[in-house]
């Protein structure tokens, strides 16, 4: 939550932030998958 407090003091559009929860979602994803594949 201060991370998304720190962006909206600094203007950074809420879509921009959402687009970057969403990529780190599907990265943390990836890697549970890769790391159960082992």
């Amino acid at each position: 939550m201060q991370f998304l407090a720190e962006g909206v003091n600094l203007g950074v559009p809420i879509q921009a932030i959402a687009e970057l929860l969403d990529v780190c979602q599907r990265t943390l994803r990836r890697w549970r998958i890769h790391i159960s594949g082992k």
